[in-house]
C-alpha cells in the first residue's frame, strides 16, 4: 500500500508533492519511534490507506485541477502530521488532558482527550507542510488552507475519538487503549462502535480536512483584465474615375473648373481684333 499511495503521490505532482510526502513519513515516523508502544517506521496497510489515501487522491486531481489538487494534497498531510504531532508531544504534558466533550480530566491515553501543549503540537505539525507547501511553489492560499485544514482535522480526530471510536481499557491494569489487546491479554471494550477503530478516525479526519478548498482572493485586489483590443479602421476606397472626366488627386480635392466668361451688360467686352481696314 506504501507504493500504490507514493507512485500516486509522485504520478500526480511530481518531486514536489514527493517532498511533502517524504516530510510526513520522516517527521511523524521518528516521532512515532520514541514511544515505546508505537511501531516507528513499521506502517501496516490500513495506517498507510487512512493517512495517505487522501493526499493520493489529490496529487491524482492535480493534473485537472491544479488549486484543488494541492489543497487536497497540502490539506491530507497535515491533517495526518498534526494528529501525530499532538499526541506523540501531548503525551508529554505535566498535567492531565482533559475529554474534547465534556472537559473532564481523564488519564493520557484516553480517546478524545485534549490538553494546551498536545493542541499546540498539532498547529505546529500542520505548519512545516504548509511552509514547505508554500516554498514549493504552490501559492499562499494552498498553504493558508493545507494549514486551516490540518487544524481542524486534528479537532475532528479528537472529537470522533471521544463519542464514536472504539475504546477498550485493559483487564488487569485498567489503563485505557485503543487495541483489542493490551498487556498481552485481550481488553474490555469500554465504549463507542466496535468496527471504527483508530485506523478508521483517522482516514474520517483526514476525510474531513482534505477537502477544505483554498479561500477566495481578496475583494480589494480585482484581478485585472486585459485591456480591449482597438476599433478596427474601415479602408479608404475611392471609385475609378469616369470616362472623359479627369482623375482626383491624390489629396481627395475635387479639380476647380477653368472660369467662363459671363454674359451680360457688365461683362468685360471681347479683345478687339485691330483697326478695320479702309474702304
Amino acid at each position: 500500500m506504501a507504493v500504490v499511495v507514493g507512485g500516486c503521490v509522485f504520478w500526480g505532482g511530481g518531486l514536489r508533492a514527493a517532498a511533502l510526502l517524504f516530510l510526513f513519513v520522516v517527521s511523524s515516523s521518528l516521532l512515532s519511534a520514541r514511544h515505546p508502544d508505537h511501531p516507528g517506521f513499521a506502517r501496516d496497510g490500513r495506517q498507510v490507506f487512512a493517512n495517505g489515501g487522501w493526499a493520493a487522491a489529490g496529487a491524482l486531481v492535480i493534473p485537472h485541477h491544479v488549486g484543488l489538487g494541492w489543497a487536497l494534497l497540502a490539506g491530507a498531510l497535515a491533517t495526518a502530521q498534526a494528529d501525530t504531532w499532538a499526541s506523540e508531544i501531548g503525551a508529554h504534558a505535566a498535567r492531565p488532558p482533559r475529554l474534547i466533550t465534556t472537559g473532564a480530566a481523564v488519564a493520557p491515553g484516553t480517546s478524545g482527550a485534549v490538553s494546551l501543549l498536545g493542541t499546540a503540537g498539532g498547529a505546529a505539525g500542520a505548519a512545516p507542510i504548509a511552509a514547505l507547501a508554500l516554498a514549493l511553489g504552490t501559492g499562499p492560499r494552498v498553504a493558508a488552507a493545507g494549514f486551516t485544514a490540518g487544524v481542524l482535522g486534528r479537532l475532528a480526530d479528537s472529537l470522533l475519538g471521544a463519542t464514536l471510536q472504539a475504546r477498550y481499557r485493559g483487564r488487569h491494569c485498567g489503563a485505557p487503549g485503543e487495541g483489542v489487546v493490551h498487556c498481552g491479554v485481550a481488553a474490555d471494550r469500554a465504549g463507542g462502535l466496535r468496527w471504527l477503530d483508530n485506523d478508521g478516525v483517522n482516514l474520517a479526519a483526514t476525510s474531513a480536512g482534505a477537502p477544505a478548498p483554498p479561500p477566495p482572493p481578496p475583494r480589494g485586489c480585482p484581478r485585472r483584465r486585459p485591456p480591449p483590443p482597438p476599433p478596427r479602421r474601415r479602408p479608404t476606397h475611392h471609385p475609378p474615375p469616369r470616362p472623359g472626366r479627369p482623375p482626383r488627386p491624390p489629396g481627395g480635392a475635387a479639380r476647380s473648373p477653368s472660369p467662363r466668361p459671363r454674359a451680360g451688360p457688365h461683362a468685360p467686352a471681347p479683345p478687339s481684333a485691330g483697326p478695320a481696314p479702309p474702304p
